[in-house]
């Protein structure tokens, strides 16, 4: 799922402890992430999981792949 690039100026560039659906807090390390970056994702995390799942039982015979990117601001 695609999030639009965020500019050093945003105001919700401050990071912020990963506390997401599907993620427990042991799991997730402590882990920090970007506030907007979280926000965004959030807000369709149901919706994204509850798809996985359905295509999972639909697909048992399927694997999963991910793919990611990551910036830096400097």
């Amino acid at each position: 799922m695609p999030f639009s690039p965020t500019r050093p100026t945003d105001i919700e560039i401050v990071l912020t402890p990963l506390q997401t659906p599907g993620i427990s807090d042991s799991s997730a390390g402590g882990a920090m992430v970007h506030t907007g970056f979280l926000n965004a994702y959030n807000a369709v995390a149901d919706d994204i999981l509850t798809t996985v799942q359905d295509q999972v039982q639909a697909y048992p015979g399927y694997s999963i792949v991910t793919t990611g990117q990551f910036a830096f601001f400097m």
